[in-house]
């Protein structure tokens, strides 16, 4: 019989934290963008943080990387922004198509990612899809009825704030209260914010648009 070999191991000194994000806190930019170098230079994504690891394992730690990274450059921020920018562009095609390709010209960002706001926004029906080689995306409503509101909570999830991840130490006085009270200031401002996205349409949205655009043409 031919012994079974063991799985490669290759170790390198730890230059970014693959850790849990208790130990070492969420992984930095740098942290992120080395881990990504040292794979594709041929460390097979093997990284040693205090023991050895074979590549299955490290390519389990650095998809979580790449996974909360995707998290922090994808916020919320970003998907509405790309959800409102599709809208307005559907908006201003007129009840014409446009393809994510399209869109994702527009906004200079990836189709994929565009695709996923889409599909988003499909699911909430603010928009409809058309398949084929002649499809693409259109509104599924007037703009006249689409707020950014409506925008916003079709692409977010999850609530903006967030409470403590595990809850805080009973022996302080900060901790044993802050909570209640952090949740009160929170759900005021998410309230806040649901009303005043909730007053401006997409049909507003683009007509302001295209008067800045006639403005700066005249200039």
């Amino acid at each position: 019989m031919v012994p079974s070999s063991s799985p490669t191991v290759v170790t390198r000194r730890c230059e970014c934290s693959l850790t849990p994000a208790r130990a070492h806190g969420p992984p930095r930019r740098e942290g992120f963008e080395r881990a990504v170098r040292q794979v594709v230079a041929g460390a097979a994504g093997v990284v040693e943080c205090g023991s050895r690891l074979t590549v299955e394992q490290t390519a389990t730690s650095l998809v979580a990387v790449c996974r909360r990274q995707e998290s922090e450059m994808a916020g919320l921020s970003s998907r509405s922004a790309v959800a409102v920018h599709a809208l307005a562009m559907l908006a201003h095609r007129r009840g014409g198509l446009l393809t994510s390709a399209e869109i994702a010209d527009s906004l200079e960002s990836n189709p994929v990612l565009v695709r996923r706001v889409l599909g988003r926004l499909r699911d909430a029906h603010l928009v409809r899809s058309v398949e084929g080689r002649a499809g693409g995306w259109s509104l599924a409503r007037a703009p006249r009825d689409i707020t950014l509101y409506d925008a916003y909570a079709a692409v977010e999830g999850e609530r903006i704030f967030s409470g403590h991840s595990r809850p805080p130490s009973e022996a302080c006085v900060v901790g044993r209260n802050i909570g209640a009270l952090l949740d009160v200031e929170f759900q005021d401002a998410e309230r806040a914010l649901e009303e005043r996205l909730g007053r401006t349409t997409i049909a507003a949205l683009l007509q302001r648009i295209l008067a800045s655009d006639i403005e700066a043409k005249d200039r």
